[in-house]
């Protein structure tokens, strides 16, 4: 729900969490708010999509457990501070204009 979400992010931005949450359930939650599914040629999925929490852009990610393929992995992360890490792995920089 999107007060779960909430919660993940106040209380651990970024951090990918293990939930009980049904993948199944996830994924609907997640594709009701037009997310992005990913899928691995392995069998591996995940979803993200993004969403405003305290007026903050966030981009919440749910990956599929690779241990039993039933349970979730949620990450909640301000969209910008996740932009801005994916940039600098790929050393992308932007010149300030």
């Amino acid at each position: 729900s999107e007060k779960t979400i909430f919660n993940f992010f106040l209380n651990n931005p970024g951090e990918m969490i293990n939930t009980k949450i049904s993948w199944e359930d996830a994924k609907k939650f997640a594709l009701e708010r037009e997310g992005n599914l990913n899928v691995w040629d392995d069998g591996g999925e995940s979803i993200s999509f993004i969403m405003e929490i305290n007026n903050e852009e966030v981009t919440v990610t749910m990956t599929k457990s690779r241990l039993n393929g039933k349970t979730t992995f949620v990450s909640v992360e301000n969209s910008k501070i996740l932009e801005q890490q994916v940039m600098d792995k790929l050393g992308i920089k932007i010149k300030n204009r």
